[in-house]
């Protein structure tokens, strides 16, 4: 069994996640890794540091941007309706996960917490985006 690992550029772009797809989809079975979406771990960190530092407010503010670049992708990647509505309803539950964690006392736990969304949002996006395109493929 193969296993194969796309880092945060492979999966960064539209155009590139479409890529991976091509790249993937050969007939053989395979463990897919990915990394979250290019720039998202930096997102995240920072986010994380703002709570060290007791900056809930802008914390919160940078949640609700990448919440929105999240929206973004959705609706440029997820054509089919009942796919785009499972995934909104997962992406909108990590973002508020996401704001709860703006309110609460930081520790080395909520850093894991919250910097370990990326891959969640990346790999979820990417199994439903295989799903759309009649791809067998299974969320681990």
């Amino acid at each position: 069994m193969k296993v194969l690992k796309f880092g945060g550029t492979s999966v960064g772009s539209i155009e590139n996640i479409r890529r991976v797809k091509e790249i993937i989809v050969d007939g053989d079975e395979k463990i897919v890794v990915l990394s979250a979406m290019s720039g998202t771990t930096n997102a995240l960190v920072e986010i994380s540091d703002l709570i060290k530092n007791n900056n809930s407010a802008k914390a919160l503010q940078n949640t609700e941007s990448l919440h929105e670049k999240y929206k973004l992708v959705l609706d440029e990647l997820i054509e089919e309706a009942s796919l785009k509505l499972d995934v909104a309803a997962y992406i909108n539950s990590v973002f508020e996960f996401l704001k709860v964690c703006t309110s609460k006392k930081h520790s080395e736990l909520l850093y894991n917490k919250i910097v370990s969304q990326g891959e969640l949002l990346s790999t979820y996006f990417f199994t439903k985006y295989l799903h759309q395109e009649g791809v067998n493929a299974r969320l681990l």
